[in-house]
């Protein structure tokens, strides 16, 4: 199993453009209406951290292989001879300095370090890397 997780400030925001982009999927008037339900376990998908200490009970096991969105977009995946990987948007890494406030900044770190920072999907993240402002 192929495991790809990603920082959460960059889910919320991708996840944002993709719901405003999908007429099936329930649309957001406001990037704070967004982070409102993404942070209070609203979204019809689930909450990404409860998803991500899920996943992390069975990071250990060897059928189980992470990579992080991160690591994949600095590899420029060069599988089966494709240069480029267009999957991916044009926002990529980083993203959510686009539209974090600085409040909302600081609710997604405060959630972070409690339910994600200690364990190993957690570090796998390299949160201080990539998602400090």
């Amino acid at each position: 199993i192929l495991l790809l997780i990603r920082n959460p400030k960059d889910v919320a925001t991708s996840f944002y453009h993709f719901c405003n982009g999908l007429a099936a999927l329930p649309s957001y008037e406001t990037w704070d209406d967004f982070f409102r339900d993404f942070m209070t376990k609203k979204m019809a998908w689930g909450c990404y951290f409860e998803y991500l200490s899920e996943w992390n009970k069975y990071a250990d096991q060897e059928n189980i292989m992470t990579i992080t969105y991160e690591e994949v977009k600095e590899v420029r995946v060069t599988f089966l001879g494709f240069q480029e990987f267009l999957c991916f948007l044009e926002g990529g890494v980083n993203d959510w300095k686009n539209l974090f406030s600085e409040d909302q900044n600081m609710k997604m770190d405060k959630a972070f370090e409690e339910r994600i920072a200690g364990t190993k999907l957690g570090k796998k993240l390299k949160y201080d890397l990539y998602c400090k402002a």
